[in-house]
């Protein structure tokens, strides 16, 4: 059985390696994929925020930089362009049902757009963030998908 200096000492090796970011985000999202299955696909058990709680717990815990865990993670980040694209193609071939529900679409992501943008600039002010780092966060929450 490892003890804990041994433990901590092969993550303080692990942790120094690409890999490692990109299998602890693999891991926390299946993790987190099991809950929102196990939960019967309910909404608050939504996978993402699940696996970012994970992945900050972890990270925390571990007293990994942020910058060493996305060394690893980037692959993935990498990876959400091409992902982010090729949803097109579905999109595409329901064009006509698009159409026709224009307005709600419309609606609800200009409702989306005002939602998320007010939560993040709320959020961010109640953590004290300076002014300029509020309005790029802002900004970053208009243009990223969710």
């Amino acid at each position: 059985m490892m003890d804990h200096a041994n433990l901590k000492t092969l993550w303080v090796y692990l942790s120094t390696t690409p890999l490692t970011g990109l299998t602890i985000t693999l891991i926390a999202y299946l993790l987190a994929y099991a809950i929102h299955q196990r939960a019967k696909q309910h909404p608050l058990t939504n996978t993402v925020l699940i696996s970012v709680v994970i992945l900050i717990t972890i990270l925390i815990a571990s007293g990994t930089k942020y910058e060493t865990y996305f060394e690893g993670a980037k692959f993935i980040h990498f990876l959400l362009g091409p992902a982010t694209v090729a949803l097109a193609v579905p999109l595409y071939k329901q064009f006509e049902n698009v159409k026709r529900l224009l307005l709600p679409i419309l609606v609800s992501m200009t409702l989306s757009i005002f939602v998320g943008t007010a939560s993040v600039l709320l959020i961010a002010k109640a953590l004290n963030v300076d002014l300029s780092v509020r309005l790029s966060l802002a900004a970053r929450s208009v243009t990223t998908p969710s």
